[in-house]
């Protein structure tokens, strides 16, 4: 994420629900949210991105 003009890595925690993957990570504040995939075997498919707070 961006904050004060500087990218920050978010850690995540995957979790597996069939064929859709979910990653989750705790609140943080800043003004914008970078999306990268790194190559591995077969292709990458995104369908959907969101962010929400919910709560835990």
């Amino acid at each position: 994420y961006l904050k004060d003009g500087k990218w920050h890595p978010i850690a995540v925690t995957a979790v597996q629900q069939g064929r859709i993957k979910i990653f989750r990570f705790d609140e943080v504040l800043g003004q914008k949210l970078r999306f990268s995939i790194k190559p591995e075997k077969g292709h990458a498919v995104v369908n959907e991105i969101g962010v929400y707070q919910e709560r835990r």
